[in-house]
């Protein structure tokens, strides 16, 4: 089911997104941006497709939740 699908991505996403908000990751972060490392970029990049993948679970599973209880009203109608 499509709802259960966005759900569980919904809470993967958020799990991940809290290990990367953790404050050990965070140290690491400030190396790499202290050495002025080449994997900056990279930990950037998949750290704001990581936040941007969970806000479009969040707003998938909203999305469809809304529709599902229409849904849901139209299906058990006589």
């Amino acid at each position: 089911e499509e709802i259960e699908f966005w759900r569980r991505r919904c809470i993967n996403m958020s799990g991940i997104s809290e290990q990367i908000d953790k404050p050990g990751v965070q140290r690491i972060k400030a190396v790499l941006e202290a050495a002025k490392s080449s994997y900056l970029a990279q930990f950037t990049h998949w750290a704001l497709k990581i936040k941007d993948g969970m806000a479009r679970a969040e707003s998938n599973l909203r999305f469809l939740s809304i529709l599902k209880d229409s849904f849901d009203r139209l299906t058990s109608s006589p």
